[in-house]
């Protein structure tokens, strides 16, 4: 398989687990997880983090608050499974269908769900020898941006508390 097919395969996986999560999310308290792919360069930071103000120009301060918090991340492997297992735990808690996480074969079922829609992810960068760091944007997103040569995935996930 071509790595463009691989990088949509992620994409589209990522994309439907999200959506799942919104279907047994309790709606108000949402866990979400998107990704951003570039093949064709590399995604700078401030082109994700800085979108244009309706006022004109772009909001610098909060690129700058958002680049203080960066992290770089050791092992991209561990750090995509702690990130996806933070997703689970929160939809664990703030879901509107509890009876699913009281059934072990139900909660096995969904774990395994997730762990191939992450070690997609994994495959896909494994090879890269990727630079990567993480951001975080108050104590309900994180981003991890994971830079190869000329290529980037930007994964986003939300534990949001309302």
């Amino acid at each position: 398989m071509t790595e463009e097919i691989e990088c949509l395969l992620v994409e589209n996986s990522i994309h439907l687990l999200a959506d799942f999560f919104q279907v047994i999310s309790d709606g108000y308290n949402p866990t979400s997880i998107s990704t951003t792919i570039k093949l064709n360069g590399n995604l700078d930071e401030r082109d994700y983090f800085v979108l244009p103000s309706h006022l004109g120009g772009s909001n610098q301060k909060y690129f700058e608050s958002v680049m203080r918090t960066k992290k770089d991340i050791e092992s991209v492997e561990h750090r995509i499974e702690e990130n996806f297992q933070w997703c689970l735990d929160h939809l664990t808690v703030c879901t509107q269908v509890p009876i699913l996480f009281k059934s072990k074969f139900h909660v096995d079922n969904l774990k395994t769900l997730i762990q191939g829609v992450q070690n997609q992810a994994i495959k896909v960068v494994k090879n890269w020898q990727p630079k990567v760091s993480e951001y975080s944007i108050g104590s309900e997103r994180r981003i991890l941006i994971i830079h190869g040569t000329g290529k980037t995935i930007a994964m986003e996930f939300g534990c949001y508390i309302h």
